[in-house]
């Protein structure tokens, strides 16, 4: 069965160094992502439910972390002068007709973050 996959992105006014540096740090998710934590197993992050290991970088313009079988993928764009910020959500189907709600939810929690993020970084300009 197929899985189920969500593209959100956001534009931020930093460089895609500065986004990168912020998004490979663990303990800066808990400043700017709002319901994401720290914990004793590693970085738990709303969309994900357990904690998080980042799988592979590539060289400062992606992360891709991953939740068991749930995923994450940040990947970085200069555009103008600043950086959009794609977030690819990987889950595993499951089998119901909420899969949509569920979808929808995981999403809202993905933009909360791109806002944070953005507010993070635009504040401290």
């Amino acid at each position: 069965m197929a899985g189920l996959r969500s593209h959100d992105q956001g534009f931020v006014a930093a460089s895609p160094d500065r986004v990168y540096r912020l998004i490979a740090r663990p303990e800066s998710y808990p400043i700017w992502w709002p319901g994401s934590m720290l914990t004793g197993d590693g970085l738990s992050l709303p969309v994900a439910g357990g904690a998080a290991t980042a799988e592979r970088e590539r060289n400062g313009v992606g992360l891709h972390l991953v939740y068991g079988e749930r995923s994450l993928e940040w990947y970085l764009e200069p555009f103008d002068e600043g950086t959009i910020v794609n977030a690819f959500l990987d889950l595993p189907a499951r089998p119901g007709r909420r899969a949509s709600r569920r979808l929808l939810r995981l999403r809202g929690a993905v933009r909360r973050g791109l806002v944070g993020l953005k507010k993070e970084l635009e504040g401290s300009r």
